[in-house]
Protein backbone atom coordinates (compact mmCIF):
# COMPACT_ATOMS: atom_id res chain seq x y z
CA UNK A 1 0.00 0.00 0.00
CA UNK A 2 2.79 2.38 0.75
CA UNK A 3 4.49 1.71 -2.24
CA UNK A 4 1.10 2.29 -4.45
CA UNK A 5 1.10 5.62 -2.52
CA UNK A 6 4.54 6.34 -2.98
CA UNK A 7 4.25 5.78 -7.05
CA UNK A 8 0.93 7.66 -6.95
CA UNK A 9 2.26 10.56 -5.65
CA UNK A 10 5.45 10.81 -8.07
CA UNK A 11 2.63 10.19 -11.19
CA UNK A 12 1.14 13.54 -9.93
CA UNK A 13 4.35 15.19 -9.22
CA UNK A 14 5.14 14.28 -13.06
CA UNK A 15 2.08 15.59 -14.11
CA UNK A 16 2.80 18.46 -12.40
CA UNK A 17 6.56 19.33 -14.44
CA UNK A 18 4.42 18.66 -17.27
CA UNK A 19 1.41 21.54 -16.92
CA UNK A 20 4.04 24.17 -15.64
CA UNK A 21 6.46 23.24 -18.65
CA UNK A 22 2.97 23.55 -21.01
CA UNK A 23 2.43 26.42 -19.54
CA UNK A 24 5.49 28.52 -19.65
CA UNK A 25 5.91 28.10 -23.01
CA UNK A 26 1.98 28.84 -24.03
CA UNK A 27 2.60 31.96 -21.77
CA UNK A 28 5.97 32.77 -23.20
CA UNK A 29 4.37 32.46 -26.25
CA UNK A 30 1.20 35.03 -25.76
CA UNK A 31 3.42 37.56 -23.85
CA UNK A 32 4.73 38.43 -27.37
CA UNK A 33 1.35 39.05 -28.38
CA UNK A 34 0.56 40.60 -25.38
CA UNK A 35 3.32 43.38 -25.99
CA UNK A 36 3.02 43.76 -29.53
CA UNK A 37 -0.06 46.61 -29.85
CA UNK A 38 2.53 48.69 -27.49
CA UNK A 39 6.21 47.84 -28.78
CA UNK A 40 5.59 45.68 -31.96
CA UNK A 41 7.25 42.16 -32.77
CA UNK A 42 10.46 43.22 -34.06
CA UNK A 43 13.48 40.94 -32.59
CA UNK A 44 14.56 43.93 -29.96
CA UNK A 45 11.18 42.94 -28.26
CA UNK A 46 11.54 39.14 -28.53
CA UNK A 47 14.67 39.71 -27.14
CA UNK A 48 13.96 41.38 -24.14
CA UNK A 49 10.93 38.28 -23.66
CA UNK A 50 12.81 35.44 -23.75
CA UNK A 51 15.89 36.94 -22.32
CA UNK A 52 14.00 37.87 -19.07
CA UNK A 53 11.77 34.94 -19.44
CA UNK A 54 15.19 33.04 -19.09
CA UNK A 55 17.01 35.26 -16.32
CA UNK A 56 13.74 35.10 -14.42
CA UNK A 57 13.73 30.64 -14.52
CA UNK A 58 17.11 30.69 -13.95
CA UNK A 59 16.63 32.63 -10.85
CA UNK A 60 13.92 30.39 -9.64
CA UNK A 61 15.92 27.16 -10.53
CA UNK A 62 18.67 28.47 -7.97
CA UNK A 63 16.27 29.37 -5.52
CA UNK A 64 13.97 26.27 -5.54
CA UNK A 65 17.32 24.56 -5.41
CA UNK A 66 18.08 26.07 -2.31
CA UNK A 67 14.91 26.39 -0.76
CA UNK A 68 13.45 22.57 -1.36
CA UNK A 69 17.35 21.36 0.58
CA UNK A 70 15.93 23.40 3.76
CA UNK A 71 12.11 22.78 3.27
CA UNK A 72 11.42 19.93 1.11
CA UNK A 73 7.60 20.03 1.89
CA UNK A 74 4.92 19.49 -0.86
CA UNK A 75 2.35 22.28 0.50
CA UNK A 76 5.24 24.49 -0.39
CA UNK A 77 5.55 23.12 -3.68
CA UNK A 78 2.11 23.34 -4.71
CA UNK A 79 2.15 27.07 -2.92
CA UNK A 80 4.53 28.09 -5.33
CA UNK A 81 2.25 26.95 -8.40
CA UNK A 82 -0.53 28.50 -6.65
CA UNK A 83 1.50 31.56 -6.51
CA UNK A 84 2.87 31.63 -9.63
CA UNK A 85 -0.98 30.84 -11.46
CA UNK A 86 -2.48 34.15 -9.61
CA UNK A 87 0.48 36.02 -10.65
CA UNK A 88 -0.31 34.87 -14.32
CA UNK A 89 -3.98 35.45 -14.00
CA UNK A 90 -4.01 38.54 -12.91
CA UNK A 91 -1.46 39.96 -16.04
CA UNK A 92 -4.12 40.53 -18.53
CA UNK A 93 -6.08 42.70 -16.28
CA UNK A 94 -3.22 45.02 -15.33
CA UNK A 95 -1.34 44.86 -18.82
CA UNK A 96 -2.89 47.82 -20.54
CA UNK A 97 -1.74 50.51 -17.29
CA UNK A 98 1.65 48.45 -17.09
CA UNK A 99 2.68 48.61 -20.95
CA UNK A 100 1.05 52.59 -21.11
CA UNK A 101 3.05 53.38 -18.64
CA UNK A 102 5.71 51.97 -20.04
CA UNK A 103 5.44 53.14 -23.42
CA UNK A 104 5.26 56.69 -22.56
CA UNK A 105 7.77 59.43 -22.79
CA UNK A 106 10.90 58.51 -25.23
CA UNK A 107 12.83 55.64 -23.62
CA UNK A 108 12.58 54.27 -26.99
CA UNK A 109 11.26 50.40 -28.00
CA UNK A 110 13.89 48.59 -26.11
CA UNK A 111 13.64 50.49 -22.61
CA UNK A 112 9.88 50.17 -22.91
CA UNK A 113 9.23 46.63 -23.25
CA UNK A 114 11.80 45.73 -20.94
CA UNK A 115 9.89 47.80 -18.40
CA UNK A 116 6.83 46.26 -19.13
CA UNK A 117 8.21 42.46 -19.39
CA UNK A 118 9.81 42.85 -15.66
CA UNK A 119 6.83 44.46 -14.30
CA UNK A 120 4.62 41.64 -15.79
CA UNK A 121 6.23 38.42 -15.70
CA UNK A 122 9.26 38.24 -13.80
CA UNK A 123 8.39 36.85 -10.35
CA UNK A 124 5.00 34.20 -11.61
CA UNK A 125 8.30 33.27 -14.15
CA UNK A 126 10.74 32.83 -11.34
CA UNK A 127 8.00 31.00 -8.60
CA UNK A 128 7.85 28.79 -12.25
CA UNK A 129 11.79 28.48 -12.09
CA UNK A 130 10.97 27.01 -8.79
CA UNK A 131 9.01 23.72 -9.45
CA UNK A 132 11.64 21.67 -11.34
CA UNK A 133 13.76 21.26 -8.32
CA UNK A 134 11.27 20.99 -6.00
CA UNK A 135 9.60 18.15 -8.01
CA UNK A 136 13.37 16.54 -8.16
CA UNK A 137 13.95 16.59 -4.58
CA UNK A 138 10.04 15.16 -3.51
CA UNK A 139 10.25 12.89 -6.04
CA UNK A 140 13.71 11.04 -5.99
CA UNK A 141 13.37 8.28 -3.63
CA UNK A 142 16.88 7.16 -3.56
CA UNK A 143 20.36 8.40 -4.15
CA UNK A 144 20.70 5.69 -7.30
CA UNK A 145 17.42 7.10 -8.52
CA UNK A 146 18.34 10.83 -9.05
CA UNK A 147 19.84 11.12 -12.48
CA UNK A 148 16.57 8.67 -13.56
CA UNK A 149 14.14 10.50 -11.57
CA UNK A 150 15.47 14.06 -13.09
CA UNK A 151 16.31 12.66 -16.56
CA UNK A 152 12.02 11.78 -16.36
CA UNK A 153 11.17 15.17 -14.85
CA UNK A 154 12.74 17.32 -17.14
CA UNK A 155 11.48 15.25 -20.59
CA UNK A 156 7.95 15.94 -19.26
CA UNK A 157 8.60 19.29 -18.75
CA UNK A 158 9.80 19.54 -22.45
CA UNK A 159 7.31 17.78 -23.68
CA UNK A 160 4.99 20.15 -22.01
CA UNK A 161 6.88 23.06 -22.86
CA UNK A 162 6.47 21.56 -27.13
CA UNK A 163 2.59 21.55 -26.45
CA UNK A 164 2.52 24.75 -25.11
CA UNK A 165 4.44 26.38 -27.86
CA UNK A 166 1.75 25.15 -30.46
CA UNK A 167 -1.50 25.66 -29.06
CA UNK A 168 -1.44 29.39 -28.57
CA UNK A 169 -0.38 29.64 -32.17
CA UNK A 170 -2.90 26.69 -33.24
CA UNK A 171 -5.72 26.85 -31.51
CA UNK A 172 -5.75 29.17 -28.41
CA UNK A 173 -4.90 32.56 -29.84
CA UNK A 174 -6.93 32.57 -32.62
CA UNK A 175 -9.63 30.85 -30.49
CA UNK A 176 -9.74 32.79 -27.43
CA UNK A 177 -7.36 35.83 -27.57
CA UNK A 178 -4.42 36.62 -26.06
CA UNK A 179 -5.66 37.73 -22.94
CA UNK A 180 -8.00 34.78 -22.50
CA UNK A 181 -5.10 32.18 -23.37
CA UNK A 182 -3.29 33.88 -20.60
CA UNK A 183 -5.74 33.21 -18.13
CA UNK A 184 -6.64 29.47 -19.70
CA UNK A 185 -2.71 28.34 -18.60
CA UNK A 186 -3.38 30.68 -15.70
CA UNK A 187 -6.41 28.47 -14.44
CA UNK A 188 -4.58 25.33 -15.54
CA UNK A 189 -1.71 26.50 -12.80
CA UNK A 190 -4.21 27.28 -10.26
CA UNK A 191 -5.98 24.00 -10.25
CA UNK A 192 -2.82 21.84 -9.94
CA UNK A 193 -1.96 24.36 -7.47
CA UNK A 194 -5.03 23.62 -5.36
CA UNK A 195 -5.05 19.86 -6.38
CA UNK A 196 -1.77 19.43 -4.84
CA UNK A 197 -2.60 21.14 -1.68
CA UNK A 198 -6.24 19.47 -1.53
CA UNK A 199 -3.75 16.28 -2.00
CA UNK A 200 -1.88 17.08 1.44
CA UNK A 201 -4.80 17.50 3.52
CA UNK A 202 -6.77 14.80 4.28
CA UNK A 203 -9.67 14.32 6.23
CA UNK A 204 -10.35 17.97 5.86
CA UNK A 205 -13.59 18.06 3.36
CA UNK A 206 -14.50 21.49 4.15
CA UNK A 207 -10.91 22.80 2.83
CA UNK A 208 -11.15 20.54 -0.07
CA UNK A 209 -14.63 21.46 -0.76
CA UNK A 210 -13.38 25.58 -0.38
CA UNK A 211 -10.20 25.35 -2.46
CA UNK A 212 -12.02 23.28 -5.64
CA UNK A 213 -14.41 26.16 -6.14
CA UNK A 214 -10.94 28.17 -6.97
CA UNK A 215 -10.37 26.75 -10.52
CA UNK A 216 -13.61 27.01 -11.41
CA UNK A 217 -13.83 30.99 -10.47
CA UNK A 218 -10.82 31.31 -12.21
CA UNK A 219 -12.04 29.36 -15.01
CA UNK A 220 -14.86 31.56 -15.37
CA UNK A 221 -13.12 34.21 -15.32
CA UNK A 222 -10.69 32.88 -18.47
CA UNK A 223 -13.80 32.18 -20.39
CA UNK A 224 -15.14 35.66 -19.83
CA UNK A 225 -12.05 37.68 -20.33
CA UNK A 226 -10.67 40.82 -18.88
CA UNK A 227 -13.63 43.59 -19.36
CA UNK A 228 -12.72 46.29 -22.13
CA UNK A 229 -10.65 47.16 -25.19
CA UNK A 230 -7.28 45.81 -26.01
CA UNK A 231 -6.03 49.25 -26.69
CA UNK A 232 -7.71 52.50 -26.57
CA UNK A 233 -7.63 54.86 -29.37
CA UNK A 234 -5.20 57.58 -29.22
CA UNK A 235 -5.97 60.11 -31.78
CA UNK A 236 -8.60 62.48 -31.99
CA UNK A 237 -12.06 62.06 -33.99
CA UNK A 238 -11.56 58.40 -34.00
CA UNK A 239 -13.79 55.43 -33.13
CA UNK A 240 -13.23 51.77 -33.08
CA UNK A 241 -14.89 49.96 -35.88
CA UNK A 242 -13.48 46.84 -35.48
CA UNK A 243 -10.60 44.71 -32.93
CA UNK A 244 -9.43 41.23 -33.97
CA UNK A 245 -6.27 39.29 -33.61
CA UNK A 246 -4.71 36.98 -36.08
CA UNK A 247 -1.50 34.59 -36.13
CA UNK A 248 0.09 37.78 -37.21
CA UNK A 249 -1.20 40.73 -36.12
CA UNK A 250 -3.16 42.94 -33.49
CA UNK A 251 -5.53 44.59 -35.55
CA UNK A 252 -7.75 47.56 -35.22
CA UNK A 253 -9.71 49.54 -37.99
CA UNK A 254 -10.68 53.09 -37.26
CA UNK A 255 -13.16 55.05 -38.61
CA UNK A 256 -13.26 58.96 -38.86
CA UNK A 257 -16.48 60.61 -39.80
CA UNK A 258 -15.32 63.69 -42.30
CA UNK A 259 -17.97 66.67 -42.35
CA UNK A 260 -19.21 67.66 -46.15
CA UNK A 261 -20.53 70.60 -47.18
CA UNK A 262 -24.19 70.52 -46.86
CA UNK A 263 -23.99 68.94 -43.10
CA UNK A 264 -23.55 65.95 -44.86
CA UNK A 265 -20.62 63.30 -43.86
CA UNK A 266 -18.41 60.58 -44.95
CA UNK A 267 -16.70 57.67 -43.49
CA UNK A 268 -12.86 56.90 -43.35
CA UNK A 269 -11.82 53.52 -42.52
CA UNK A 270 -7.69 53.11 -41.59
CA UNK A 271 -6.25 50.23 -40.87
CA UNK A 272 -3.77 50.09 -37.94
CA UNK A 273 -1.61 47.32 -36.57
CA UNK A 274 0.57 46.40 -33.72
CA UNK A 275 1.42 49.29 -31.85
CA UNK A 276 -0.46 51.76 -34.32
CA UNK A 277 2.55 53.82 -34.90
CA UNK A 278 1.56 54.30 -38.53
CA UNK A 279 -1.84 53.81 -40.97
CA UNK A 280 -1.58 50.71 -43.16
CA UNK A 281 -4.49 51.39 -45.33
CA UNK A 282 -7.04 53.77 -45.81
CA UNK A 283 -10.22 53.76 -47.78
CA UNK A 284 -12.43 56.85 -48.31
CA UNK A 285 -14.11 56.17 -51.05
CA UNK A 286 -16.55 59.65 -50.73
CA UNK A 287 -13.42 61.25 -50.64
CA UNK A 288 -12.83 64.30 -53.44
CA UNK A 289 -9.29 62.51 -54.52
CA UNK A 290 -10.33 59.10 -53.70
CA UNK A 291 -8.51 56.85 -54.23
CA UNK A 292 -5.26 59.29 -53.80
CA UNK A 293 -5.12 59.74 -49.97
CA UNK A 294 -2.68 62.43 -49.55
CA UNK A 295 0.40 59.88 -48.72
CA UNK A 296 3.60 58.24 -50.10
CA UNK A 297 1.04 55.25 -51.45
CA UNK A 298 0.02 57.93 -53.96
CA UNK A 299 4.15 57.85 -55.01
CA UNK A 300 3.74 54.14 -55.99
CA UNK A 301 0.27 54.12 -57.72
CA UNK A 302 2.15 56.30 -60.59
CA UNK A 303 5.36 54.77 -60.14
CA UNK A 304 4.61 51.85 -62.70
CA UNK A 305 3.66 52.73 -66.46
CA UNK A 306 4.99 55.77 -66.44
CA UNK A 307 8.43 55.02 -65.36
CA UNK A 308 8.51 52.32 -67.79
CA UNK A 309 7.35 54.19 -70.40
CA UNK A 310 4.83 51.66 -71.74
CA UNK A 311 1.97 52.63 -74.12
CA UNK A 312 -0.64 49.98 -73.92
CA UNK A 313 -1.40 46.48 -73.59
CA UNK A 314 -0.89 44.29 -70.09
CA UNK A 315 0.32 45.64 -67.07
CA UNK A 316 1.48 43.12 -64.53
CA UNK A 317 1.95 43.78 -61.60
CA UNK A 318 2.95 42.37 -57.70
CA UNK A 319 2.63 44.07 -54.90
CA UNK A 320 4.49 42.68 -51.56
CA UNK A 321 2.64 44.12 -48.72
CA UNK A 322 -0.41 44.51 -50.20
CA UNK A 323 -2.38 45.74 -46.50
CA UNK A 324 -5.88 46.75 -47.08
CA UNK A 325 -5.40 47.69 -51.36
CA UNK A 326 -5.14 51.12 -51.13
CA UNK A 327 -1.74 50.97 -53.09
CA UNK A 328 -4.09 48.49 -55.89
CA UNK A 329 -6.92 50.79 -55.88
CA UNK A 330 -4.92 53.73 -56.90
CA UNK A 331 -2.71 51.41 -59.21
CA UNK A 332 -6.14 50.61 -61.18
CA UNK A 333 -7.52 54.32 -60.77
CA UNK A 334 -4.33 55.54 -62.97
CA UNK A 335 -3.77 52.79 -65.55
CA UNK A 336 -6.97 51.02 -66.16
CA UNK A 337 -9.10 50.81 -68.41
CA UNK A 338 -6.12 51.82 -70.39
CA UNK A 339 -4.34 48.83 -69.76
CA UNK A 340 -5.39 45.09 -69.16
CA UNK A 341 -4.14 45.74 -65.43
CA UNK A 342 -3.58 42.60 -63.16
CA UNK A 343 -2.41 42.67 -59.61
CA UNK A 344 -0.79 39.81 -57.39
CA UNK A 345 -1.43 41.36 -53.92
CA UNK A 346 0.79 39.64 -51.75
CA UNK A 347 0.00 39.85 -47.64
CA UNK A 348 1.12 37.51 -45.05
CA UNK A 349 -1.84 37.98 -42.94
CA UNK A 350 -4.79 36.42 -44.46
CA UNK A 351 -7.06 38.34 -41.72
CA UNK A 352 -6.02 41.56 -42.85
CA UNK A 353 -6.96 40.28 -46.72
CA UNK A 354 -10.22 39.10 -45.31
CA UNK A 355 -11.19 42.51 -43.31
CA UNK A 356 -9.62 44.28 -46.56
CA UNK A 357 -12.83 42.94 -48.70
CA UNK A 358 -15.00 43.70 -46.12
CA UNK A 359 -14.29 47.29 -45.14
CA UNK A 360 -12.23 49.06 -47.83
CA UNK A 361 -13.26 47.82 -50.79
CA UNK A 362 -11.00 45.48 -51.94
CA UNK A 363 -12.93 43.47 -54.33
CA UNK A 364 -11.34 44.29 -58.11
CA UNK A 365 -11.63 41.78 -60.48
CA UNK A 366 -7.97 42.32 -61.38
CA UNK A 367 -6.78 41.66 -58.17
CA UNK A 368 -5.48 38.17 -56.86
CA UNK A 369 -4.72 38.68 -53.01
CA UNK A 370 -2.18 35.89 -51.79
CA UNK A 371 -2.23 35.43 -48.64
CA UNK A 372 1.56 34.22 -48.43
CA UNK A 373 5.18 36.28 -47.62
CA UNK A 374 6.60 38.20 -50.22
CA UNK A 375 9.69 36.57 -50.78
CA UNK A 376 8.07 33.10 -50.76
CA UNK A 377 5.91 33.93 -53.41
CA UNK A 378 8.38 35.39 -55.82
CA UNK A 379 10.56 32.42 -55.18
CA UNK A 380 7.30 30.16 -55.87
CA UNK A 381 5.58 31.65 -58.23
CA UNK A 382 6.94 31.75 -62.40
CA UNK A 383 5.54 35.25 -63.41
CA UNK A 384 7.12 37.77 -64.64
CA UNK A 385 6.00 41.62 -63.87
CA UNK A 386 6.34 44.87 -65.40
CA UNK A 387 6.62 46.15 -61.83
CA UNK A 388 6.92 44.94 -58.20
CA UNK A 389 6.37 47.09 -55.61
CA UNK A 390 7.80 46.16 -51.54
CA UNK A 391 6.06 48.26 -48.75
CA UNK A 392 5.82 45.62 -46.49
CA UNK A 393 6.54 47.48 -42.83
CA UNK A 394 6.41 46.49 -39.24
CA UNK A 395 6.36 50.27 -38.27
CA UNK A 396 9.46 50.93 -37.86
CA UNK A 397 11.40 48.18 -39.39
CA UNK A 398 11.39 46.77 -42.68
CA UNK A 399 11.24 42.97 -42.37
CA UNK A 400 14.99 42.26 -43.23
CA UNK A 401 14.27 39.42 -45.31
CA UNK A 402 13.00 42.23 -47.79
CA UNK A 403 16.23 44.17 -47.92
CA UNK A 404 18.93 41.76 -48.73
CA UNK A 405 20.63 41.25 -52.20
CA UNK A 406 18.83 37.65 -52.08
CA UNK A 407 15.64 39.67 -52.35
CA UNK A 408 16.08 41.94 -54.79
CA UNK A 409 17.80 39.31 -56.87
CA UNK A 410 14.77 37.28 -56.89
CA UNK A 411 12.81 40.62 -58.14
CA UNK A 412 14.66 41.27 -60.72
CA UNK A 413 14.80 37.45 -61.98
CA UNK A 414 10.60 37.89 -62.22
CA UNK A 415 10.73 41.45 -64.25
CA UNK A 416 10.07 41.82 -67.56
CA UNK A 417 12.52 43.14 -70.02
CA UNK A 418 11.56 46.43 -69.30
CA UNK A 419 10.05 46.05 -65.98
CA UNK A 420 11.30 48.02 -62.70
CA UNK A 421 10.35 47.53 -58.87
CA UNK A 422 10.43 49.94 -56.21
CA UNK A 423 10.33 50.05 -52.34
CA UNK A 424 9.48 52.07 -49.10
CA UNK A 425 12.22 53.04 -47.11
CA UNK A 426 11.46 55.14 -44.24
CA UNK A 427 14.57 57.11 -42.43
CA UNK A 428 15.38 60.46 -41.34
CA UNK A 429 17.31 61.31 -44.54
CA UNK A 430 19.09 59.72 -47.33
CA UNK A 431 22.70 59.96 -45.26
CA UNK A 432 21.59 57.70 -43.05
CA UNK A 433 23.61 54.07 -42.64
CA UNK A 434 20.04 52.58 -43.27
CA UNK A 435 19.17 54.25 -46.50
CA UNK A 436 22.72 53.96 -48.05
CA UNK A 437 22.92 50.22 -47.32
CA UNK A 438 19.58 49.05 -48.62
CA UNK A 439 19.67 51.26 -51.91
CA UNK A 440 23.23 50.35 -52.27
CA UNK A 441 22.08 46.55 -51.86
CA UNK A 442 18.97 47.83 -54.36
CA UNK A 443 22.01 49.05 -56.83
CA UNK A 444 23.71 45.39 -56.64
CA UNK A 445 21.17 44.27 -58.40
CA UNK A 446 19.61 46.74 -60.44
CA UNK A 447 22.33 49.30 -62.81
CA UNK A 448 20.07 52.32 -62.18
CA UNK A 449 18.46 53.45 -59.01
CA UNK A 450 16.94 56.68 -58.14
CA UNK A 451 15.02 57.70 -55.13
CA UNK A 452 11.65 59.98 -54.58
CA UNK A 453 12.08 61.65 -50.90
CA UNK A 454 8.37 61.90 -49.50
CA UNK A 455 8.45 63.92 -46.26
CA UNK A 456 4.99 65.17 -44.12
CA UNK A 457 4.47 67.63 -41.66
CA UNK A 458 5.26 66.27 -37.85
CA UNK A 459 6.66 63.02 -39.17
CA UNK A 460 9.65 61.15 -37.46
CA UNK A 461 10.91 59.45 -40.65
CA UNK A 462 11.03 60.17 -44.22
CA UNK A 463 9.77 58.00 -46.84
CA UNK A 464 11.66 57.51 -49.78
CA UNK A 465 10.00 55.58 -52.89
CA UNK A 466 13.32 53.80 -54.37
CA UNK A 467 13.52 52.66 -57.90
CA UNK A 468 15.15 50.30 -59.34
CA UNK A 469 15.46 49.72 -63.20
CA UNK A 470 17.61 47.32 -66.11
CA UNK A 471 17.69 50.71 -68.02
CA UNK A 472 18.23 54.39 -67.12
CA UNK A 473 15.11 56.70 -66.60
CA UNK A 474 14.36 59.74 -67.97
CA UNK A 475 12.12 61.63 -65.29
CA UNK A 476 10.65 65.03 -67.18
CA UNK A 477 9.47 62.68 -70.40
CA UNK A 478 7.91 59.84 -68.64
CA UNK A 479 6.75 62.22 -65.63
CA UNK A 480 5.24 64.85 -67.52
CA UNK A 481 1.55 64.63 -68.10
CA UNK A 482 1.64 66.26 -71.58
CA UNK A 483 4.46 63.77 -72.74
CA UNK A 484 2.78 60.53 -71.45
CA UNK A 485 -0.09 58.91 -73.92
CA UNK A 486 -1.33 56.74 -70.43
CA UNK A 487 -1.35 60.53 -68.38
CA UNK A 488 -3.53 61.75 -71.18
CA UNK A 489 -5.89 59.70 -71.19
CA UNK A 490 -6.04 59.87 -66.95
CA UNK A 491 -6.29 63.47 -66.69
CA UNK A 492 -10.52 63.22 -66.51
CA UNK A 493 -10.52 60.64 -64.22
CA UNK A 494 -11.46 61.40 -60.28
CA UNK A 495 -8.29 62.27 -58.47
CA UNK A 496 -6.18 63.47 -61.22
CA UNK A 497 -5.79 66.65 -59.29
CA UNK A 498 -3.71 64.78 -56.80
CA UNK A 499 -2.04 62.43 -59.54
CA UNK A 500 -0.96 66.04 -61.38
CA UNK A 501 0.69 67.73 -57.90
CA UNK A 502 2.57 63.98 -57.19
CA UNK A 503 3.89 64.01 -60.84
CA UNK A 504 5.46 67.22 -60.31
CA UNK A 505 6.53 66.58 -57.23
CA UNK A 506 8.00 63.34 -58.09
CA UNK A 507 9.93 65.34 -60.91
CA UNK A 508 11.28 67.98 -58.51
CA UNK A 509 12.70 65.89 -56.37
CA UNK A 510 13.64 63.02 -58.33
CA UNK A 511 17.54 61.73 -57.38
CA UNK A 512 19.72 59.52 -58.93
CA UNK A 513 21.63 57.01 -56.09
CA UNK A 514 25.44 57.15 -56.68
CA UNK A 515 26.46 53.94 -54.53
CA UNK A 516 29.74 55.33 -52.06
CA UNK A 517 32.73 53.15 -51.76
CA UNK A 518 32.94 51.18 -48.02
CA UNK A 519 28.90 50.89 -48.13
CA UNK A 520 28.30 47.33 -48.16
CA UNK A 521 25.05 45.16 -49.25
CA UNK A 522 22.59 43.64 -46.59
CA UNK A 523 22.69 39.67 -47.38
CA UNK A 524 20.79 37.05 -46.03
CA UNK A 525 23.71 36.19 -43.28
CA UNK A 526 23.90 39.85 -42.34
CA UNK A 527 21.10 42.23 -42.54
CA UNK A 528 20.90 44.15 -39.16
CA UNK A 529 17.69 46.45 -40.11
CA UNK A 530 16.50 46.67 -36.64
CA UNK A 531 19.63 47.43 -35.00
CA UNK A 532 20.29 50.64 -37.97
CA UNK A 533 16.36 51.40 -36.83
CA UNK A 534 16.83 51.18 -33.42
CA UNK A 535 20.19 53.17 -33.89
CA UNK A 536 19.50 56.40 -35.84
CA UNK A 537 15.99 56.47 -33.61
CA UNK A 538 18.34 56.77 -30.66
CA UNK A 539 21.11 59.40 -31.87
CA UNK A 540 17.73 61.26 -33.33
CA UNK A 541 16.55 61.67 -29.70
CA UNK A 542 19.79 61.92 -28.36
CA UNK A 543 20.36 65.14 -30.62
CA UNK A 544 17.36 66.66 -29.06
CA UNK A 545 15.84 67.33 -32.32
CA UNK A 546 12.88 64.64 -31.25
CA UNK A 547 11.45 66.99 -29.02
CA UNK A 548 9.94 69.29 -31.50
CA UNK A 549 8.38 66.59 -33.26
CA UNK A 550 7.45 64.66 -30.48
CA UNK A 551 5.44 67.92 -28.94
CA UNK A 552 3.57 68.35 -32.74
CA UNK A 553 2.44 64.62 -32.00
CA UNK A 554 1.25 65.34 -28.89
CA UNK A 555 -1.01 68.01 -29.67
CA UNK A 556 -2.46 65.84 -32.84
CA UNK A 557 -2.93 62.65 -29.83
CA UNK A 558 -4.36 62.48 -27.27
CA UNK A 559 -3.06 60.62 -24.29
CA UNK A 560 0.27 59.43 -26.29
CA UNK A 561 3.07 60.39 -26.86
CA UNK A 562 4.45 58.22 -29.53
CA UNK A 563 5.16 60.23 -32.86
CA UNK A 564 3.89 58.54 -36.14
CA UNK A 565 6.02 57.23 -38.41
CA UNK A 566 3.85 57.82 -41.56
CA UNK A 567 1.05 60.51 -40.66
CA UNK A 568 -2.82 60.25 -41.51
CA UNK A 569 -3.35 61.07 -44.78
CA UNK A 570 -6.03 63.17 -45.15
Amino acid sequence: MAEEKLAAGRTFLLGTVFITGMSIMAIEMSASRLVAPFFGTSLIVWTNIIGLIMMSLSAGYYIGGRLSDRRPEWPLLYKLILGSGIGMFIIPFIANPVMSYAASGTVGTFLGSLIAVVLLFIVPFTLLGMVAPFVIKLAATRIDDVGNTAGSIYALSTVGSIIGTYLPALLFVPWLGTRRTILFFATALIFIGVAGLIRGQKGKAAVSKAAAIVPLIAFALAVIGPPGDVKAIVARGRTKLLETESLYNYIQIQQRVIPMKGGKTRKRNLLVLNEGFAVHSVHDPDGPYSPFVGSVWDYFGICGIPLAGKKSGSMDVCIVGLAAGTISKQMFTVYSPSFDVKIDGVEIDPEIIRLGKEHFGMTEKGLNAVAEDGRTFLQRTKKKYDLIVTDAYRQPYIPFHLTTKEYFAAKAAHLKENGIMAINVGTLSDETELFQRIVTTVNSQFPHVYYIPVSFKGALFTNFVVIGAKRALDPVALLHPAKNDLLLKSRNKKGWSVVRGVLRKARNNWKTFTARKGVLPLTDDKAPVEFLTDWLILKYIISGKAQAAMSHELGKRAGSSKSSILKEPK
